[in-house]
């Protein structure tokens, strides 16, 4: 085993009902032992049954004073979590109590835990692989159902056991190659051409649908960003409050009251959005606003959706210049703002609209009302989805850093098929590729992964994780 540490698993950012406090490593039990009562005696937890709520007493194992309360809940190696003994103590979510009580098992003997330690040691203890683990760090951080459920996917392994299953298939012809290298001397020959190609093909389907879902996990990671966008006064602060249903962003006739980019987010259908409300695109009047209409254009560089807003009063040669400036292949749509005022030139949307906005999806909005709000947010709401690919089937989530592995691997395979196909390579320049996305596939699971890797992954994890 390691050496014991201690980790507050809750968060401490605000009082709560409960807060839960983990313990894993050499001597873990007996450490925090010392810091027990049952009714007032010395509890000795040899005698507690595994994975079952006992209710006692956290003391001071020095002064025996009572600070708390406690229910403490033993695991024993190797049926565990990080496959040594571990404790779980659940006490009352005063920030103040909690830390008191991580200060005192810290004094008892304990190490202060570091980020991602208890899922590391579940991996280096083999009771996870490496893509399970990080689908840990991507359950704690899910702030979507979506993202949640990919999460999930990954946690029951079933993802590793694809990997795995695809990994033994190529085992199999990698085998039946190199034994057809020892035997061709003697004119036997072992292997099925047929069978390798038709291996081969598979294993080339099940990765790219594995990076087809690679695609998506970088929008459950985060959230699809959509820019709101338009000159000063067109209502886009209005239009924003309306989506968030909440007043997020500060309303005022006054043009260029939205000096920065003020964000919001919101779920919708499933799917996060990050709403980015920016500063009305002109000639700059201060050093502020310029800098606040910079960061407008870095903010519609960076959106996979633009929501255009133009007041349906005032259409006109600025509009088309901000129009031009937007970037090409960003999904756009177009939201006619303040349609119940009298329309401005019959002839600017249509000019507009030659200037390569033609097939852009257009909405009616009246930002002092809920007119066409729901409209606006449904045609965002189907662009997202399309970020996304098909979200009622089970998403499954890939790290950036597993979908490079599958890239490798996916390389390999489709040089052995296409050296399969054409017949002029022979088995060792096959076996030469099956070995490589093999290794690849190890990476994955991270069965030859270094140190450092390691302390990548798991720094990004939370403490008590």
């Amino acid at each position: 085993m390691y050496r014991a540490v201690v980790a507050i698993a809750t968060s401490t950012a605000t009082d709560a009902a409960l807060s839960v406090v983990r313990m894993t490593g050499e001597n873990c039990h007996r450490i925090l032992e010392a810091c027990l009562r049952k009714n007032r005696e010395p509890l000795n937890l040899t005698r507690v049954a595994d994975r079952r709520v006992t209710l006692c007493e956290f003391v001071h194992p020095d002064t025996g004073e009572i600070l708390d309360r406690v229910t403490v809940i033993l695991y024993r190696a190797p049926n565990s979590y990080t496959g040594e003994d571990l404790a779980e103590l659940i006490c009352h979510g005063g920030r103040g109590l909690t830390r008191a009580i991580f200060r005192i098992l810290v004094q008892a003997g304990f190490t202060p835990a570091v980020a991602g330690e208890f899922t590391r040691r579940a991996f280096l203890n083999g009771k996870l692989d490496l893509a399970q683990a990080e689908a840990v760090a991507a359950a704690t951080s899910a702030s979507f159902a979506l993202a949640a459920r990919a999460a999930a996917a990954g946690l029951t392994g079933e993802t590793s056991e694809r990997i795995k299953s695809l990994a033994d298939q190529m085992t199999e012809i990698l085998s039946l190659l190199e034994a057809n290298l020892d035997l061709s001397e003697e004119g036997i020959d072992v292997v099925d051409p047929d069978r390798i190609r038709s291996v081969l093909r598979a294993g080339s389907a099940a990765l790219s649908e594995l990076l087809r879902h690679a695609d998506r996990s970088a929008y459950l990671s985060g959230a699809v960003r959509v820019a709101i966008i338009g000159k000063p006064n067109v209502g886009k602060s209005t239009l924003l409050n309306r989506l968030l249903g909440s007043p997020r962003a500060i309303v005022s006739p006054e043009p260029g009251t939205t000096r920065d980019v003020v964000d919001g987010r919101i779920e919708i259908d499933d799917v996060l959005f990050e709403f980015l409300d920016t500063a009305g695109l002109r000639g700059a009047t201060d050093r502020i606003e310029a800098e606040g209409i910079e960061r407008s254009r870095r903010a519609a560089g960076s959106a996979d959706i633009i929501v255009f807003v133009l007041d349906a009063s005032s259409i006109g040669e600025e509009d088309i210049d901000i129009a031009h400036d937007l970037p090409e292949k960003t999904s756009r749509i177009l939201a006619l703002n303040k349609t119940d005022l009298e329309p401005g030139d019959p002839t600017a949307l249509s000019r507009l609209q030659g200037n390569g906005f033609k097939d852009m999806p257009t909405v009616r909005t009246v930002g002092t009302r809920p007119d066409g709000a729901d409209s606006l947010r449904e045609r965002i709401s189907a662009l997202g989805r399309g970020f996304l690919g098909d979200t009622t089937d089970t998403p499954v989530w890939i790290s950036s850093r597993q979908a490079e592995c599958l890239r490798r691997a996916k390389e390999a395979v489709e040089r052995a098929i296409t050296a399969a196909m054409a017949g002029e390579l022979t088995e060792e320049f096959l076996s030469a590729d099956i070995r490589e996305a093999l290794s690849a596939l190890e990476d994955f699971a991270g069965r030859k992964t270094h140190d450092d890797v390691l302390d990548k992954i798991f720094s990004s994890f939370c403490v008590g994780k």
